[in-house]
């Protein structure tokens, strides 16, 4: 009989995650190209599954690899979120509260880019909201992608080192 609980057990996640590295290795550049469109998706429509998604992908791609498809990925997700921000509510909020907009762009044109670089590397406020209150400021895509690409390269790295190392781990106990 089938029960529910064998999708929990920790044979059925060995067994799976063996048989999706194993596919991985088996098509390398297709698996790095799918799984890049998919953090691009993630991080465009801020998914909450960031986060794992980047240790998985850790544990199946080789590290330099991982880190960048995820510092690609999850920069040009950024970037697509900041646009659609710019395009559909920036006129908006800018007709409806144009002075405080005014304050916040006259701030961001001196130390914008130090500002999203250290909302970036101290990630206190969820990267959602950080790409779309960039996306309604004047700050330009080009230096919003390389700075988010920078400031979140150390997060980056935990994460994929995480996955890493997991993969690499024989038992639990």
């Amino acid at each position: 009989l089938f029960s529910y609980y064998n999708l929990f057990s920790i044979e059925f996640f060995k067994a799976t995650y063996l048989t999706i590295k194993n596919e991985v290795n088996h098509n390398y550049n297709f698996f790095l190209l799918i799984f890049l469109i998919l953090y691009i998706l993630v991080a465009s429509f801020s998914l909450p599954i960031a986060g794992l998604l980047s240790v998985f992908i850790g544990s199946l791609f080789n590290f330099i690899d991982a880190v960048l498809l995820i510092a690609i990925g999850s920069s040009t997700g950024a970037l697509v979120c900041f646009l659609i921000a710019r395009f559909t509510i920036k006129t908006f909020l800018e007709k409806n509260y144009n002075t405080k907009i005014k304050k916040i762009n006259k701030g961001l044109s001196h130390n914008g880019i130090v500002y999203l670089f250290f909302l970036r590397m101290v990630p206190i406020f969820p990267f959602f909201i950080i790409n779309i209150l960039f996306g309604v400021t004047k700050i330009s895509p080009i230096k919003f992608f390389i700075v988010s690409l920078i400031g979140m390269l150390p997060g980056i790295l935990l994460y994929v080192n995480a996955g890493s190392q997991i993969s690499k781990m024989t038992t639990i106990y």
